[in-house]
């Protein structure tokens, strides 16, 4: 036996510079390294020899051979490779087709605010006047004061009239194009008048009057001087052609001093030289100096009235030398020119327009452009066709040359127009078809430009001023709108056409309630941009627009009796069974109901109705 005591034979030491023979004698793996730590701060490392005997070390070279070339293997490769590429395929169709067949986003053109939003145009004197004095005239402070009115009416654009300073009271004949009439305000007001607006996504747009200035304005004083450069800034002639005004007076008048005829189509003014290169560079100072105020848009006044036959011939019957000449859109592309340079950013993009009284569709075309021409950014037309007596054919017939699916033109409407001297809407249609008025100025393609006053169907004054009597606020002394004296008489129909009586609670507000929708209604994209088609049948006065992906309407006016019509199958309605009545004018009771089709309806005279169908 061995003795427990003997001290065991110390195996062979390995030389502490030899670390390989170290681990060749004792190769550690995880199963061999444990760390004990008893609590204590200094941790030891126990190395044990491992269980197993040996370690795996993966399939070596002969043996992933024999998987490789194995026959399942090989087949179960292939399979999955096919299923993939299968697979990859599939997608790829799927989503070619969910392409090509799912529904595409409807596409919008590109609107800017002039094409979407109403314009609610103000004559400034008549408005309202809002200063401490009371001096009878409209003023800068009173249209902020009503700034709230116009944005209960869903207008957000406000067209500022009759602001500069002028000869008297003939807003022709401008002073200075660069100054406010004393009475309305200063720039600084409306400079920052015009930010609080754009600030809530509104804009203001004032007049551009380019073809007259008042006699005494520095330009023609310095033109009848014959000075170098105002030499040519006006119309001049050694004789009288002999034209005539539509009253018959001349429209010639002899200049004492240059001795000489100058040009006057309108009492009171003379006429600018707007083929004069130095005059249109006038007119680009004008126009910059108002954006700089924060005016966004621009009407030409008297656009048909830009140029004349320069080769000044005796005949001007009609004034055909004078209005609507062929180089009235010469002037058009020059001003157009000046305005698009301008700072034209999202939402502050700059407009230009003009209006045309002829009901000859032609003459719009002058104004549109082309030819390598620009024209206006809209042509605005008055609706003089409509009148109390009109049937749906003749207006139909009226409207039609106007507006066509393949015309990219854009119109606005209008239903007066004081620099026309024409009557108020009211007084051509009678307060019965008042409602008809307002829808289709606010329904038809194109742009809304109702005129102050209009919404409340004030009439035509009696007093030489037809369309710029004051505004009818309220039953009170000279209808709410000064405490002085007005510049101007107030209508007498005041005591019942005016804002508090057709606004009141409990009151008879069909005329102001409607006026609101339909301006309201115009936003929806059918109505903003959509084709237009004609349907009208009978006494019914109907048309359609329709925007592809957006729900499209159909409106009808009846401007003869009482009818009840079934309108399924309609060129309008087609085999469509039911739709949604949108706005009524008549029995506002049913007004959001569902209409069957198929049974006959009942359309009061002169009664509105928007029916609505799916997109």
């Amino acid at each position: 036996m061995a003795d427990n005591g003997a001290v065991p034979e110390p195996k062979e030491k390995v030389p502490l510079d030899d670390p390989e023979a170290a681990f060749a004698e004792n190769e550690l793996d995880d199963s061999k390294a444990k760390f004990i730590n008893g609590g204590m701060d200094d941790t030891k490392v126990v190395i044990s020899g491992s269980d197993s005997n040996a370690s795996f070390v993966g399939l070596g070279k002969e043996e992933l051979k024999r998987y490789a070339e194995d026959p399942f293997w090989v087949r179960l490769r292939w399979i999955l490779f096919i299923l993939f590429w299968v697979g990859w395929l599939a997608m790829l169709v799927s989503a070619i087709v969910i392409i090509v067949l799912a529904p595409r986003c409807p596409t919008r053109p590109d609107l800017k605010w002039y094409h979407k939003d109403v314009a609610y145009n103000v004559y400034s004197k008549s408005f309202f006047d809002g200063d401490k004095d009371q001096d009878g005239v409209g003023d800068l402070e009173g249209i902020q004061k009503k700034e709230g009115y116009v944005g209960e009416l869903n207008a957000n654009v406000l067209w500022l009239s009759s602001i500069f300073s002028t000869e008297g009271n003939n807003d022709r004949a401008i002073l200075d194009h660069k100054m406010l009439d004393k009475k309305f305000g200063t720039i600084d007001t409306l400079r920052a008048f015009c930010k609080k607006l754009l600030k809530q996504g509104k804009q203001v747009i004032i007049d551009l009057i380019p073809n007259q200035t008042s006699r005494n304005h520095t330009w023609f004083m310095e033109s009848k001087k014959e000075a170098d450069k105002y030499i040519d800034y006006y119309v001049w002639s050694d004789t009288n052609p002999g034209w005539k005004r539509d009253d018959g007076t001349d429209m010639w008048e002899l200049d004492s001093q240059r001795q000489q005829y100058f040009l006057s189509q309108f009492p009171g003014t003379a006429d600018l030289n707007l083929t004069n290169e130095d005059v249109i560079a006038e007119f680009k100072d004008i126009i910059h100096f108002w954006a700089g105020v924060g005016v966004n848009g621009f009407h030409i006044n008297d656009l048909e009235y830009l140029a004349e036959n320069s080769s000044l011939p005796k005949d001007n019957k009609e004034s055909s030398q004078t209005r609507n000449f062929a180089a009235n859109s010469d002037v058009v592309h020059s001003l157009r020119s000046i305005v698009d340079g301008l700072d034209n950013k999202p939402g502050r993009e700059k407009l230009l327009f003009g209006t045309v009284t002829s009901g000859n569709p032609e003459v719009v075309g002058l104004y549109k452009g082309g030819d390598g021409k620009k024209g206006l950014h809209v042509v605005s037309v008055v609706l003089n066709q409509l009148t109390r007596d009109i049937t749906a054919t003749n207006l139909e017939n009226a409207l039609v040359p106007f507006i066509s699916t393949n015309d990219t033109r854009w119109l606005a409407w209008r239903l007066t127009m004081p620099e026309a001297g024409t009557l108020r809407v009211s007084s051509r249609v009678g307060m019965d078809r008042m409602i008809v008025a307002h829808a289709l100025q606010a329904l038809l393609p194109g742009s809304s430009i109702p005129y102050y006053g209009d919404e409340i169907a004030m009439g035509s004054s009696v007093s030489g001023r037809e369309t710029v009597s004051p505004m009818q606020w309220s039953k009170e002394d000279n209808a709410g709108f000064t405490t002085g004296t007005p510049w101007t008489p107030v209508n007498p129909d005041y005591m019942t056409s005016n804002v508090d009586s057709l606004t009141a609670q409990l009151g008879d507000n069909k005329l102001m309630d409607s006026f609101k929708a339909l301006n309201e209604l115009r936003a929806a994209e059918s109505l903003q941009f959509g084709k237009t088609r004609f349907c009208s049948k009978g006494d019914l006065f109907i048309f359609s627009r329709h925007a592809p992906g957006f729900p499209s309407f159909v409106v009808v006016v009846n401007l003869g009796r009482t009818t009840q019509h079934v309108f399924q199958g309609d060129d309008c309605v087609g085999d469509r069974a039911k739709a949604d009545l949108k706005f009524i004018s008549h029995n506002v009771e049913h007004q959001d109901s569902e209409l069957e089709l198929g049974l006959a309806i009942s359309v009061e005279q002169n009664e509105v109705m928007v029916m609505q169908f799916p997109a």
